[in-house]
């Protein structure tokens, strides 16, 4: 039985004013100072995002109700003193009106908090249990991935910080529903989805065929006792957060509705569910263990978002739930995507990693320009790998195996899987050596040859090539009405002539530029290398650029399956 050294209380009565009321209680502490910490970012979500800002009215007493002195040291930790050994109980208010994956939104509709934006504890019981009650709302139901306190009346048991940091908590009546896969219970609570039956039945059948086929490239079992969907549909976000035992979709209600986003609605299931097994489990060196209160670096974060960003293809293909040919024109997009980011000759998969804190979560307008996603290029680096592997083993092994090899080792020792590793897996699986091509893909800032790569599997990717049409190479925004320009690609024509970010676009060729119309009218009134003069407002300044317009083709990308010796998959 887990006996908890700390307790912490969560009551939701003061929901309509988006506070959570917390007590922290403490017992058996010795007569000295003790620091207590908030956690200042969340695993997986790789930024500081400072959640003890949202922090208000600390108060420290003892068992009997004594005030004890505290100090705020730095800007996550508040340090207790104690004149004799004693029970602290901690109380203090979160402010909680932010519905993203990896933040808190509490009203009377629901109260949902994950552990990290949330729980303030003793510096020294990071690594003790922890018990949390909760009081929720009259009449809601509490949901959590934790185990259940058979003992104690709304309480769960965290084996230490990290589970109470990695199972959030919704209190709501919201709808639940629940399938079985693999004698595994999977409850799924629907917060703003579809209620009719058959978007709900829809829902649940490609849920549990990605678990089955997720389940297959391991070992066919699944790693979890039962898992939780907490699943939040609205008019904006769009994104997960995994955890060992659930995970949180924020996704548009519309992709629900719209037959052109329900490949991306069931990637993002597929994505999330899969990072059970990699991320959660299956961990590189730098995230085998935790430091919530500083950055924790690693070079690695390729096998962990980018691998799985490539399983989010395979796994509903797997399952019947995305055709052959809509994963390898997914795949293909990725790859011309990935060609079409200036910052990949700047940046490595690797560094682009070890950067995440500072770059890929800090975006602004030149990210595209010095940054490549890991997301992006590390699914370009697995597609890249699994089809060396298939090309060198005759079709015998695959990027699965490599998958199977990383899962053997963490059940015999445990998070902290390699790069070294990695490659091993991936030589031992293709039969030679491929520590040449793995590190071009890993460390190198210049493209790798993978149209020669894919051509002995028979695949071609197929760049747009449709009507030729002018291009600026800039993204656009909206301002107040105008038409600004919101980055440059830094090697494009928008670059050479001089354009800027934040420049208003007034006119080209002395045609006034509507935002409303900047895409038709670019097609439509101007056309590849021909010379202009683009008007710009700069600082409240006008002034004339001029310069020759670039090219670009019309259309999507696509993979051509050609007959060959050997097959993709």
């Amino acid at each position: 039985m887990v006996v908890p050294t700390t307790e912490i209380t969560v009551s939701c009565a003061r929901a309509s004013r988006h506070l959570l009321e917390i007590e922290v209680r403490t017992p058996g502490l010795l007569a000295g100072a003790h620091d207590f910490a908030m956690p200042v970012w969340t695993p997986g979500s790789y930024l500081v995002r400072e959640y003890s800002r949202h922090v208000e009215d600390v108060t420290a007493q003892d068992e009997t109700g004594r005030e004890l002195p505290w100090t705020k040291v730095t800007k996550n930790r508040w340090r207790v003193e104690l004149d004799r050994d004693a029970t602290v109980v901690l109380r203090y208010h979160v402010y909680c009106r932010d519905l993203t994956v990896r933040t808190n939104h509490v009203d009377e509709q629901r109260s949902y908090w994950n552990g990290a934006a949330t729980y303030i504890v003793s510096r020294d019981r990071f690594d003790a249990p922890i018990a949390i009650y909760v009081h929720p709302l009259e009449g809601q139901l509490v949901h959590t991935s934790l185990p259940h306190d058979p003992d104690r009346d709304r309480a769960w048991l965290a084996r230490t910080i990290d589970d109470a940091c990695d199972a959030p908590f919704v209190c709501s009546n919201a709808p639940v529903e629940r399938f079985e896969a693999l004698g595994v219970e999977h409850v799924c609570v629907l917060d703003g989805t579809p209620t009719d039956e058959a978007s709900t039945k829809a829902l649940l059948d490609e849920l549990e065929a990605c678990v089955h086929a997720a389940a297959n490239v391991f070992d066919g079992k699944l790693p979890y006792e039962r898992y939780h969907f907490f699943v939040f549909a609205d008019r904006g976000g769009s994104g997960g957060l995994e955890h060992a035992d659930s995970c949180v979709i924020h996704l548009p209600r519309s992709w629900f509705r719209d037959d052109k986003k329900r490949l991306d609605r069931i990637g993002l299931f597929a994505h999330e569910h899969f990072h059970a097994w990699n991320v959660k489990r299956i961990r590189p060196v730098g995230l085998a263990t935790f430091d919530y209160e500083n950055e924790n670096y690693t070079p690695d974060l390729w096998l962990s978002e980018g691998f799985t960003s490539y399983y989010q293809e395979l796994v509903p293909m797997l399952a019947g739930l995305y055709t052959r040919e809509e994963t390898l024109n997914r795949i293909a997009k990725n790859v011309v995507a990935v060609e079409g980011i200036p910052g990949r000759h700047y940046l490595s998969v690797a560094e682009s990693s070890f950067d995440a804190w500072i770059k890929l979560y800090r975006q602004d307008e030149n990210t595209k320009n010095q940054c490549v996603s890991y997301y992006d290029k590390g699914a370009f680096v697995a597609f890249a790998l699994d089809v060396l592997i298939q090309s060198a083993s005759g079709g015998e092994r695959s990027l699965d195996d490599v998958m199977r090899g990383l899962w053997a080792d963490f059940q015999e020792r445990g998070a902290g899987q390699s790069r070294e590793l990695v490659l091993r897996l991936v030589n031992e699986h293709a039969g030679r050596d491929l520590t040449e091509e793995f590190e071009l893909l890993i460390d190198g800032r210049q493209d790798a040859p993978i149209d020669a790569w894919i051509a002995q599997l028979g695949l071609t990717v197929e760049r747009p090539h449709g009507e030729s049409i002018a291009t600026l190479d800039i993204k656009t925004k909206t301002v107040d009405g105008c038409l600004e320009v919101a980055s440059v690609d830094r090697d494009g024509v928008g670059a050479s002539i001089g354009l800027s970010p934040g420049d208003e676009l007034l006119a080209i060729d002395g045609e006034r530029l509507r935002a409303s119309e900047w895409d038709s009218s670019l097609e439509g009134q101007w056309r590849p290398q021909q010379h202009v003069e683009v008007l710009v407002a700069r600082r409240g300044i006008v002034t004339t650029l001029r310069g020759a317009l670039g090219e670009k083709r019309k259309g999507d990308a696509k993979m051509i399956e050609r007959n060959a010796a050997q097959r993709w998959r």
